[in-house]
C-alpha cells in the first residue's frame, strides 16, 4: 500500500508534512500526483521483485520544479526510499551544457575569423607585393639598360635574382 512507517526531519522542512501527519499514510494520500507515474512503478517493482531500482526525477512541489534522485531498496518492513532533492545539480549540468554550446560556437566563430584573415594576408601578400616585386623588376631592368658600369650592372643583377627568390618563396606558401 506504500504507506509510510518513518518520515524524517529533513522530509518535514522540505514538503512542510510533519511526522504525525504523514506516518501511516500512503504515498498517494500525501501525493496523489504520483499515481500512474515512473515513481510509482519504480516502488511497485522493488516490492514485487525485491530488487532496488533507481531513479532521478522531476517534481512540483508547492508550485515550483524540483529534480530529485530515488533510490528504492527492499526492506524487512516493505521498502525503503531515500529522496535526494538533486535541482541545484541538475541546473549546474544545464548551464553547463549551454556555455559549452556557447564554447562550440566561439571556436567555430574563431576558426572561422581565422580563415577570413588567412584569406585577407593571401590576398594581399599577391595583389601589393607581387605588383610592387614585378614593377620593381622591371624598374631594374631599365635602370641597367641605363647604366655602362660593370659593377653597377653586377649589383642589379644580385638584387634581380633577391626579388625573384622572393616571388618563388611566396608562391610555394
Amino acid at each position: 500500500e506504500l504507506k509510510y512507517t518513518y518520515w524524517n526531519r529533513a522530509s518535514e522542512r522540505f514538503t512542510g508534512i510533519s511526522e504525525k501527519e504523514a506516518i501511516g499514510r500512503s504515498l498517494f494520500d500525501l501525493f496523489p500526483e504520483l499515481r500512474g507515474t515512473k515513481i510509482e512503478k519504480m516502488c511497485l517493482g522493488v516490492l514485487s521483485g525485491r530488487a532496488p531500482g533507481s531513479m532521478v526525477t522531476e517534481f512540483r512541489l508547492g508550485g515550483k520544479e524540483y529534480f530529485f534522485e530515488i533510490n528504492a531498496y527492499p526492506s524487512t518492513q516493505g521498502i525503503s526510499v531515500f529522496v535526494k532533492d538533486v535541482t541545484q545539480r541538475k541546473q549546474n549540468e544545464e548551464e553547463l551544457l549551454l556555455y559549452q554550446g556557447k564554447l562550440q560556437s566561439l571556436a567555430s566563430e574563431l576558426v572561422l575569423a581565422e580563415e577570413r584573415e588567412r584569406r585577407l594576408i593571401a590576398t594581399e601578400l599577391h595583389d601589393r607585393i607581387g605588383q610592387a616585386l614585378a614593377l620593381s623588376g622591371l624598374k631594374l631592368e631599365e635602370l641597367r639598360g641605363n647604366l655602362s658600369s660593370p659593377c653597377c650592372s653586377q649589383s642589379l643583377d644580385e638584387i634581380k635574382g633577391l626579388r625573384f627568390e622572393c616571388h618563388l618563396s611566396g608562391r610555394d606558401e
